[in-house]
């Protein structure tokens, strides 16, 4: 995973850059590039992509709980053909409302959302 430093103040803080580089979930794709998560790292992790799998049918999707294990910040991308007829806003407002018994319990969500492109 690369990360880059970023000064605040007089401390650096590192921001991953796969969380800011989109193209990767930009491309062209078909269900034939489907790009679903194998692997958890946590419990809660599984659980969100399970919530949203069964709501989004996304082609591609990656839930990572960004908060060092403990479940309060998740890093969430997601490609759906239900995203199609929407816009940015309305996608993650989407995205949301499938979540939001458990957003109020975190501390942050990043969360990126692509149209499948035909």
């Amino acid at each position: 995973m690369a990360f880059a430093q970023v000064r605040t103040g007089n401390r650096p803080l590192s921001i991953d850059k796969q969380i800011y580089n989109r193209r990767e979930l930009c491309t062209d794709s078909d269900s034939s590039n489907s790009s679903l998560q194998q692997k958890f790292d946590t419990k809660g992790e599984q659980e969100v992509f399970a919530l949203l799998l069964s709501e989004l049918q996304p082609i591609a999707l990656e839930v990572k709980d960004v908060s060092g294990g403990c479940g309060s910040m998740y890093s969430i991308r997601v490609r759906s053909e239900k995203f199609n007829s929407l816009t940015t806003v309305k996608q993650h407002m989407l995205v949301n409302q499938i979540l939001k018994e458990r957003i109020p319990q975190w501390h942050g969500l990043q969360l990126v959302t692509e149209k499948v492109k035909k």
